[in-house]
Parts: structure tokens; sequence; C-alpha cells
């Protein structure tokens, strides 16, 4: 019986713990879509600045482009063939 005597009330209470809960009520996909949107323009800004930017080498990589060939040669691991012709 209160909610019909005081409906104009009831309905701002009601209106206002609804709009408390859940946000972007009846646009929500709009919104959504406005922020994948901006997500995807950000990730693109980033990815350009950083393809202007000089690739960083850290010391291990700076180390194995100036090392003689030979080094790296005698580092890998060899295959033992005769192993390989067994499988066969």
């Amino acid at each position: 019986s209160e909610l019909i005597e005081h409906q104009a009330e009831w309905y701002d209470q009601i209106d206002r713990e609804r709009n408390s809960y859940f946000f972007n009520l009846g646009h929500s996909g709009e919104v959504a879509a406005d922020y994948i949107i901006s997500r995807l323009v950000r990730k693109k800004k980033k990815k350009s600045q950083n393809a202007n930017k000089e690739p960083v080498i850290t010391p291990q990589e700076s180390k194995i482009l100036t090392s003689d060939t030979d080094d790296l040669n005698s580092s890998l691991p060899v295959a033992d063939t005769a192993a390989e012709s067994d499988k066969e």
C-alpha cells in the first residue's frame, strides 16, 4: 500500500539505485564500441611510435651480432648424421 501511495518517491528511489548499479543503461553497446575503438587507436599509435624507434638490443644479442662466425659455429650443437641415417 505504501508503494501505491508514494509511487513517485519510490520511482525516484528505484531509478537512483538502478543507475548506481547498472552503468550506461540503454546505450551500453554504444559505450562498449567507443571503448574498443579507443583501445585499438591507442594500440595502433603505440605500435607506430615503436616502429620509428631503434630496436633495443640486449648485451647478449650485441655479443652475438659482433662475434666472429667461427665462435658461433663452435657453440652450435652438431647433429649426429650416423644416428640420423640409422633411423631411416
